[in-house]
């Protein structure tokens, strides 16, 4: 006990005088916070209460696209990798906290060794014909140059973390483990929302798709009247060509319409970590118009918190910072401390017996006196990082609220645009009724008839459209508010 009392009061004195060494070690950087305001642009006022749900997919109410969600999640082999990353993470986390703990090991080795007789001993006497080196007790009576050394250690070792390097350094491991976390997270975001786009845009599609067989069907009636009318000598060959041209048209736009149908189902085959082909009942089911989910009339910006992007480069700063704490208190000296308690004895007999106990006590201290300059370039690097982690996290932070401030405006601008679509359906359906009465009362055409039904599923097609616009954009406005 007087040992360790004498060997930790020398240690301490020691560490005084050579922390005095590390007054030269530079000041922390100031932390740079950008302050999110309390509401959108796009807002007129801001919301406390507005909740968003985490599965907000389910918001579109269709069973088929939830189904395909909950695949995708389970089978993309991106989500699997970036689960991977995250384990790797962890585990380096767990790694930077051991570091910090005491290492005990447990050394046994043996050894045969054979000593040199072609050296000379400084005293040589002859005994039997044998020479032998002089000891101070007297004549060795070990006249063989082979011995064999058994050995059974048990070490102690540990680093004193004085200056909290050892700390920063787990702090490092974690926050970077916290954003391969929100790795994953943004990962899932952005699958769950190209699923969600590809999903809409095949149905949009398909609806559009539909419309065009519509189209199809009145087109060609036009055509055959016109070939009639110019076989009657009634029209001439002009609007039997413009009847055919427009049929030629609408016929390409099928056929196009079918190709990105396809691409469409690949495409979610394809997210959803599935062969080509295991989807193809998506082909024949039909599902329009899709449920637009409602939005809190307003949002507070304190939900961009939550975004996995912005919170990403918060846990990117937060290691930023820990590393600037890392290579700081490499200015400083360290302590490591060291024990080791065992046996040893020429033979394996006698390894165990009470006078082939050995220990020993140790402890280092290193203070860097003179290192070219390599822990301030180390500090400066450091600190550098940090900076452009900041720097990071504000552009993050301005992207997120420019995002959102469009997908308002966007989401907003849509949504009239698809009611403005509503109306002119209805107006042109209206037009098509008005027209087969005409036409059922003896005072009007059946061209005249098709040329209103053709009027009002074109319009049908435009509200497709803009109704496919506002659930993008709804989407769009999803995925920027985060998870």
């Amino acid at each position: 006990m007087r040992v360790m009392n004498t060997l930790c009061a020398s240690l301490t004195a020691l560490s005084i005088a050579l922390s005095l060494s590390g007054c030269h070690a530079p000041a922390l950087p100031k932390d740079t916070t950008l302050a999110i305001p309390n509401r959108f642009n796009a807002t007129s006022s801001a919301s406390t209460t507005a909740q968003l749900r985490q599965d907000w997919w389910v918001e579109f109410n269709d069973t088929t696209l939830n189904s395909l969600v909950h695949q995708a999640l389970g089978n993309n082999p991106n989500i699997a990798a970036s689960a991977d990353r995250l384990s790797a993470a962890m585990a380096q986390t767990a790694q930077a906290h051991a570091d910090r703990l005491p290492q005990l090991s447990l050394s046994p080795q043996a050894s045969r060794r054979k000593a040199s007789t072609a050296t000379d001993k400084p005293w040589k006497v002859s005994s039997n014909g044998h020479e032998s080196a002089l000891s101070s007790s007297g004549l060795s009576l070990d006249t063989q140059p082979y011995a064999t050394d058994w050995q059974a250690p048990l070490q102690l070792s540990w680093e004193v973390d004085l200056w909290g390097k050892l700390k920063a350094s787990e702090n490092v491991a974690g926050a970077q483990a916290e954003a391969s976390q929100e790795d994953l997270r943004s990962a899932r975001l952005s699958l769950v929302a190209s699923v969600a786009q590809s999903y809409i845009q095949l149905r949009a599609d398909q609806a559009s798709a539909q419309l065009l067989s519509k189209q199809q069907a009145v087109q060609q009636a036009l055509f055959e009247n016109s070939q009639a009318s110019q076989s009657a000598g009634i029209t001439d060959l002009t609007a039997a060509t413009q009847a055919q041209m427009a049929l030629f048209a609408l016929n390409n736009q099928q056929q196009a319409m079918s190709l990105h149908i396809s691409d469409d189902i690949h495409t979610l085959e394809v997210l959803c970590g599935l062969m080509p082909g295991s989807l193809a009942g998506l082909r024949s089911s039909q599902h329009w118009p899709l449920n637009l989910p409602q939005t809190p009339a307003s949002l507070p910006a304190s939900v961009l918190k939550q975004r996995p992007d912005i919170r990403r480069d918060t846990d990117q700063l937060n290691a930023a910072r820990a590393q600037v704490k890392v290579a700081r208190a490499d200015f400083f000296p360290s302590l490591n401390l060291t024990t080791s308690l065992g046996t040893e004895s020429s033979s394996l007999s006698s390894l165990l017996s009470s006078g082939s106990l050995l220990w020993s006590l140790g402890a280092r201290i290193s203070q860097p006196l003179f290192d070219g300059g390599r822990l301030q370039a180390n500090y400066q690097a450091a600190t550098a990082q940090f900076e452009e982690a900041a720097h990071n996290y504000q552009a993050a932070v301005i992207q997120a609220l420019s995002d959102v401030d469009k997908g308002l405006t966007a989401l907003q601008i849509s949504k009239t645009s698809s009611e403005t679509a509503t109306k002119l359906v209805t107006t042109s359906a209206q037009l098509t009724a008005q027209q087969q009465a005409r036409f059922s009362a003896g005072m009007g055409t059946q061209d005249a008839v098709n040329q209103a039904r053709l009027s009002e599923y074109q319009q049908q097609s435009a509200l497709v459209t803009s109704q496919t616009a506002a659930l993008q954009a709804w989407l769009t406005l999803r995925q920027a508010l985060g998870e």
